[in-house]
């Protein structure tokens, strides 16, 4: 864009691009006014986008980094700019006290593990915000399902199949087999030791196996409790 543009035109545009791509407005906005690119600074949300500034743009961190903390342990991420976005010590200063932040970090630090663990261990569904990596990491899949065991369904495939972060995870309601690999739920021996421990784990066994009759033999066999669950499934079919 011009350099020459006038700063109505620029407010209209600015404007119209805020309103359809809300969370990108800080790239729009160092786009629209490329003298703040590089800088660190943050933005009063302003109801006609005027640029006002919380924090006003500088090149030099040290010597604002002191209120740069003190506003982002208050306001979080989402109206700073890109440097800040980027900068790993005060992006974890801010998760601290908004981990749902964490969308908002630069693309560099939603694929690093530290930034990861900081959000999950206060949120665990915010494993769905990090680098899909990370999503198969067992240290952050560990501290978001211990913070929050519903945390699994945005787990990768590989951990949703590993029977000792399934076993961890069901001690805390067998429901959340509805996020557990089907490969491990077609697991025939897996199952029927579970269904052992647990009938009511039999809703979540894979179809081939809930129609298998030796299956359901061996249920039976291995816990009787198991009878209402398998007459509920073929009342249903």
């Amino acid at each position: 864009m011009s350099v020459e543009i006038s700063e109505d035109i620029r407010r209209e545009l600015l404007h119209h691009f805020l309103l359809s791509e809300r969370h990108y407005s800080i790239g729009l906005i160092e786009y629209f006014y490329p003298d703040l690119r590089g800088q660190y600074f943050i933005i009063k949300p302003s109801r006609d986008y005027t640029l006002t500034f919380d924090v006003p743009p500088s090149q030099s961190l040290l010597d604002i980094k002191g209120t740069l903390k003190e506003a982002l342990v208050k306001g979080g991420l989402e109206y700073v700019s890109q440097g800040i976005r980027s900068d790993k010590e005060l992006v974890l200063e801010a998760l601290a006290g908004h981990p749902s932040d964490v969308k908002y970090a630069g693309k560099e630090l939603r694929g690093d593990k530290q930034v990861a663990i900081a959000a999950v261990t206060r949120r665990g569904c915010l494993l769905f915000d990090v680098n899909s990596k990370l999503q198969d990491d067992d240290d952050v899949i560990k501290a978001a399902i211990k913070q929050n065991p519903g945390a699994l369904e945005f787990a990768s495939e590989r951990i949703r199949r590993d029977k000792s972060i399934i076993n961890s995870v069901i001690k805390h309601g067998v429901f959340y087999l509805q996020d557990a690999s089907e490969t491990l739920l077609n697991d025939r021996e897996y199952m029927l030791d579970l269904i052992a421990e647990y009938p009511e784990a039999f809703q979540y066994v894979a179809s081939g196996l809930k129609s298998d009759q030796n299956f359901i033999d061996s249920v039976m066999l291995r816990n009787p409790k198991v009878d209402k669950y398998i007459r509920y499934f073929l009342d249903s079919v």
